[in-house]
């Protein structure tokens, strides 16, 4: 049988780890037992947690009494919030009960455990759970008359799954705790704020309020890096997102990015070059049209360094037991007299902010001042500025006015360096904010303006080119009040040297207007007046005269300065259209006129015409023709006069000398005549060295070659010879004289010996001349013989004596 035994217990005080119990009284009878127990004196120590001051009245009720044991379990009603929090407590006896034996009683406390199917309401909205008491029989206990276990408790909680007293949570039980989310290594977190963003999904069933799932209660950035903080949803529509810091919004832009990742419905706020004043609790807000949710977590920036460990540090939440719903029983007690009514002291309400300091955000440059405004309760006090932990004074840099409550400070022209956190301080209260002033956008400037004004053609592609100083310079195009965007008709570019360029396609006359090249964000501009005119083409290469014979085929080509020019042909002042002789092709700038099988008749006058500019040229056809005579080889002396012959038997056709594959033509040193009867005679007045090579006579299509060689022109003799011969009497001498007449010896070389300014008889001296030398043998010396001797060496270039 079950029975069920109601225990009332009276707990006046619990102080520094004291549980105080008056009386504990247990009955058993018939397997029913009524167990009253009033402590006296308890020492109950809750790990590392004191136990504050409280009156309970626990009502007990035991199930079963099996063998002597007792299971009680005291229910406790609910506090503040009127929600039940149930207390169990165990009490178990020993098998067999000695009357005379103490018992031993141990008390637990234990946090009730989570029921997983049922839905938590938020802290604010119910009272904190109480805590359960098991009390358990032990027969075998180390203290006698001790209420604790014979082990000592740690000073370190043993079980984190268990809530300590008065500790709440925060969290919905949807979400995951933070410790439980792996955080993404630091190669992943550096990528994500260079990702794409990807959408987020809707999740869940049509119609599910916007809900955070996941997220960390603190992050950790370093300086002047990225620092990074997300948050899991999920909702059904997607929901839409705000973070806050404080009470300022960061919208997307600036040093923030708000960067989503549909894949695992994550929002992440990245923070570029995160600065000390970033550290601080932020809030995320997420809603759709069916509800919305958010969630706070704490930011700490570390030091370059890295070493900062508070993000690691587990945060818990206490809240303050409520009050009982109703007085608990407190038996027959005795009237005390009531109080006698007491004044109260009023106290005098110290001085706050009203109205606190707000952060401010602004870019360098762009804002000539920013102003921090605050209301404090106390008009007209003393105040005191500060920036970072430095006093700050009015004068170029600041401003500062009071305004009864109303407190000022203008920071002039804010720059980069003057970021950091602005604390008033009046009477000893304190107020801060933070100035972020954002690095000041770039300036650019053109390098090289548009003209005044330009010149475009109809059918052409017009080009308008200037330049700026940075290629990352943002520019854009305007005509006249339009802007102008990428199209087949308009195409912008920019080069890396920071030239940009805007071509208009195919130009017409609606095209002339001022066009503008505006450097955006900025009051920089170039422009330009564009006049759309008709485009004269000129020729480039114009039209030569041709002779051929009949059934040749002949080819007229001319070339313009554009290829959007046209041509018309003209034979004399008919104009020539295509047939089957005749051929008009076009190829780029090229223009050529082909006639085929011509005949006697096509000889004439042909002209090439466009807008503004001709060319013309003849054509002789005429009959077949052969050389009767041909060129032969020669050879020919520098400086000396050469003549080269041929006899074609048309007498009227025109023919060529080339030397190589360059043509001849006559200058003062050429002439090339033709005296009649087919005859033409290439002459060479005063031939050179470079005269030499394959001569060619072409006429039409026949040709005839030779080869001219050209000598090198020769010089006059020249020797040396020795200042003194010196011969013994009685015997022949022969002298030995080298000369040279240079390369090529074409005259003769001939020799006079003077003795004393007299021509020596050959009797007397024999003379050789020899091919590079000159011999003289004297026959049979005396002393009469002996003298100044004089030589002289000739020849048609001249004669040298020595």
């Amino acid at each position: 049988k079950e029975e069920k035994v109601e225990i009332k217990v009276e707990e006046k005080k619990v102080e520094e780890k004291k549980v105080e119990a008056k009386k504990v009284e247990i009955k058993v009878e018939e397997k029913k037992a009524e167990v009253k127990v009033e402590e006296k004196k308890a020492e109950v120590k809750v790990e590392t947690k004191k136990v504050e001051e409280k009156k309970a009245e626990v009502k007990v009720e035991a199930k079963k009494v099996e063998e002597k044991k007792a299971e009680i379990k005291v229910e406790k009603k609910k506090v503040e919030a009127k929600k039940e929090e149930k207390i169990e407590i165990k009490v178990e006896e020993e098998k067999k009960v000695a009357a005379k034996k103490e018992e031993k009683i141990e008390i637990k406390i234990e946090a009730e455990p989570e029921e997983p199917k049922t839905k938590e309401q938020p802290a604010a909205q119910k009272g904190l759970e109480a805590p359960s008491i098991e009390i358990i029989r032990d027969k075998n206990g180390s203290r006698r008359g001790s209420f604790l276990d014979d082990r000592r408790p740690s000073l370190l909680m043993g079980d984190d799954s268990k809530l300590r007293p008065g500790e709440v949570i925060d969290e919905r039980k949807k979400r995951r705790p933070s410790i439980d989310v792996r955080r993404p290594s630091i190669q992943d977190m550096d990528e994500k704020i260079n990702l794409p963003c990807t959408p987020l999904r809707a999740i869940g069933e049509e119609g599910k309020p916007a809900t955070i799932v996941d997220f960390q209660e603190s992050y950790s950035a370093v300086e002047d890096q990225t620092g990074y903080i997300s948050v899991q949803v999920e909702g059904n529509p997607a929901p839409t997102w705000k973070f806050f810091k404080n009470i300022t919004e960061l919208v997307d832009g600036g040093r923030y990015k708000h960067h989503t990742d549909g894949e695992s419905n994550t929002i992440t706020l990245c923070i570029r070059k995160v600065k000390p004043n970033d550290e601080g609790k932020y809030r995320v807000v997420v809603s759709n049209a069916h509800g919305e949710d958010s969630a706070e977590m704490q930011l700490y920036v570390s030091d370059s360094s890295g070493m900062d460990f508070r993000a690691m540090l587990k945060k818990r939440k206490y809240a303050k037991w409520g009050n009982q719903e109703k007085d608990p029983d407190w038996g027959d007690l005795k009237e005390v007299e009531k109080p006698k009514p007491q004044l109260k002291k009023v106290e005098r309400k110290s001085d706050t902010f009203s109205k606190p300091l707000v952060d401010i955000t602004c870019k360098e440059g762009k804002e000539k001042k920013v102003v921090f405004e605050a209301n404090f309760t106390k008009p007209n006090a003393k105040a005191k500025w500060m920036l970072r932990k430095d006093e700050i004074f009015t004068g170029s840099k600041y401003k500062f006015k009071n305004e009864g409550d109303h407190y000022t400070c203008t920071v002039m022209n804010p720059k980069v360096e003057d970021s950091g956190k602005y604390t008033l301080e009046i009477a000893g209260v304190q107020c801060m904010a933070y100035l972020t002033v954002e690095e000041a956008d770039p300036v650019y400037k053109f390098t090289k303006n548009l003209k005044k004004t330009e010149k475009g053609f109809l059918t052409h592609d017009c080009h308008l080119e200037c330049a700026v100083d940075n290629s990352l310079a943002p520019i854009s195009w305007w005509k006249g009040e339009t802007k102008l965007e990428n199209s087949d008709k308009y195409v912008i570019g920019k080069e890396l040297s920071g030239a940009v360029n805007l071509i208009i396609k195919n130009c017409v006359a609606e095209d002339a207007d001022q066009y503008t090249c505006k450097i955006e964000k900025q009051t920089d501009k170039t422009e330009t007046k564009l006049k759309i005119l008709e485009y004269n083409y000129k020729f480039t290469k114009v039209l030569k005269s041709q002779s051929l014979f009949v059934k040749d085929t002949v080819t007229l080509a001319c070339e313009l300065d554009h290829v959007l020019g046209q041509v018309e042909w003209f034979k004399g002042d008919v104009k020539i259209v295509e047939s089957d002789k005749v051929q008009i092709i076009k190829d780029g700038r090229k223009h050529k006129l082909v006639l085929q099988d011509v005949a006697k008749t096509d000889s004439g006058m042909y002209r090439c015409v466009s807008n503004a500019d001709k060319t013309e040229a003849e054509i002789s056809v005429k009959r077949p023709n052969k050389f009767m005579k041909k060129l032969k080889d020669a050879t020919g002396d520098e400086t000396q006069k050469c003549v080269l012959e041929v006899q074609v038997q048309d007498e009227e056709a025109d023919i060529q000398f080339f030397l190589g594959d360059q043509e001849i033509t006559k200058s003062d040193r050429i002439d090339i005549v033709s005296p009649g009867d087919g005859t033409h005679k290439l002459v060479y007045n005063r031939l050179e060295l470079t005269d030499a090579g394959e001569i060619t006579c072409v006429c039409g299509p026949l040709e005839s070659k030779c080869t001219l060689k050209v000598n090198k022109k020769e010089t006059k003799p020249k020797f040396e010879v020795p200042p003194k011969v010196e011969s013994p009497a009685k015997e022949s001498k022969v002298l030995e004289v080298p000369f040279s007449t240079g390369e090529s010896r074409q005259s003769k070389v001939t020799v006079k010996v003077f003795k004393d300014g007299k021509p020596v008889s050959p009797e007397e001296v024999d003379i050789v001349v020899e091919n590079d030398k000159l011999v003289l043998n004297f026959k049979s010396t005396e002393f009469k013989d002996s003298g100044e001797f004089r030589i002289v060496l000739e020849n048609a270039a001249g004669a040298e004596e020595h």
